[in-house]
């Protein structure tokens, strides 16, 4: 009998062993498997911070290659412009040069004629010869007069043409500097849409792990930030539009762009999160316009938000412009109303150009909707 209890007894000591063993072999492939995820999400986080600094690279590279572009083709309209009024002028002058030289040749005609026969005329009408002297001198001074006046002419033909030329030398100058431009910003928005597919797949496989939800708190957090810090700023050096205050505008303002309304003020967002301001499709490459006078307090690439200008209204008020392409203006310029600045774009993690637009009040989101005309035909 004791041996039998013996023998169940490591019997019942063999089988505990196996258990605790099959346990310990399942918690260690759980502990591997969590161990695997978690430097895949660090693999992830790490490619995406990696991505985003390219991509913010791209975007301010992008920024300066349209800036300079749109500078070339300013000076190109403006050069074309003088281009149109040196010829009407120089086609003015040679139509004077033309009725000038007709006339002296027309007064040397007379005086030849007047010389040829005074003789015949002394002998046939007994005309004084003082009289005739005298009308040939003032043939001579006539024609000494309209020669002078017709050189002048020829003078300021030749500077104009001169200077026509000079105009077509920097007009040829400036057409291939927009060429070559042109070409830099088509490979560098070839390189952008890219790297922008690259960072859509990357974002739906952060998505699919759950982290699209942390990287837009992230973004939050980075414009409250932002916000704060500019809150503080502004409050004791900007006083806002003491005569006409933004707030006498509610409802009134003009769109910073004009087209179809994507995401509006309120919308659900990813998660539990929603839309702080309004989402706008609109070309890339068209105006932002400033809803209100102010002065620009942020104008630089932020997390989540790409290329962004932030204009203080005073009395606490202020606009977010994001996803831009180029920002035309920095910290610290003033803005009037309806005034350019920036161009409309996909910078940061967006697939399509448009703009998002928020207003805050006190560093609060206001509905957009409210404060804007009525709503635009196409939204």
């Amino acid at each position: 009998m004791r041996l039998f209890f013996i023998g169940i007894l490591f019997f019942s000591c063999a089988v505990f062993a196996d258990s605790s063993a099959d346990s310990q072999t399942k918690l260690q492939t759980v502990v591997d498997k969590i161990k695997n995820l978690t430097t895949e999400l660090v693999a992830d986080k790490n490619q995406q911070q990696k991505l985003q600094d390219e991509l913010k690279k791209l975007d301010l590279e992008i920024s300066t290659s349209s800036k300079s572009l749109k500078k070339t083709q300013n000076q190109l309209a403006k050069t074309e412009e003088v281009l149109e009024a040196l010829t009407v002028e120089y086609e003015v002058r040679l139509k004077e040069l033309q009725v000038q030289q007709d006339a002296l040749r027309e007064q040397i005609r007379g005086a030849f004629l007047l010389g040829q026969f005074d003789g015949l005329k002394l002998l046939l009408n007994q005309s004084d010869p003082h009289t005739v002297g005298r009308l040939l001198v003032y043939f001579d001074y006539f024609n000494a007069a309209r020669s002078q006046i017709a050189t002048q002419i020829q003078i300021d033909t030749d500077s104009l043409a001169q200077t026509r030329a000079q105009q077509l030398l920097q007009q040829e100058k400036l057409n291939v500097l927009e060429m070559e431009q042109a070409a830099v910003y088509a490979e560098l928005t070839q390189q952008k849409r890219s790297q922008s597919a690259l960072v859509e797949e990357l974002l739906t496989d952060i998505k699919e792990k759950n982290q699209t939800l942390e990287s837009l708190e992230a973004d939050k957090q980075a414009l409250e930030a932002v916000l704060a810090s500019l809150k503080k700023q502004s409050g004791s050096t900007f006083t806002g539009n003491a005569n006409k205050p933004i707030k006498t505008h509610q409802g009134r303002l003009s769109w910073p762009v004009q087209g179809k309304v994507l995401h509006r003020f309120g919308e659900s967002n990813v998660g539990n999160n929603t839309w702080q301001g309004i989402l706008i499709a609109a070309p890339e490459g068209e105006d932002v316009r400033s809803i209100y006078k102010g002065r620009v307090v942020y104008a630089d690439w932020l997390r989540g938000f790409g290329l962004i200008t932030i204009v203080d209204h005073g009395d606490g008020y202020m606009s977010l412009y994001a996803h831009n392409q180029s920002l035309y203006k920095n910290a610290g310029d003033w803005v009037d109303v309806n005034e350019s600045i920036a161009q409309v774009g996909k910078s940061g993690p967006v697939a399509n150009p448009g703009l998002y637009f928020e207003i805050r009040f006190n560093g609060e989101v206001q509905n957009p909707m409210t404060w804007l005309a009525p709503p635009m035909s196409k939204s």
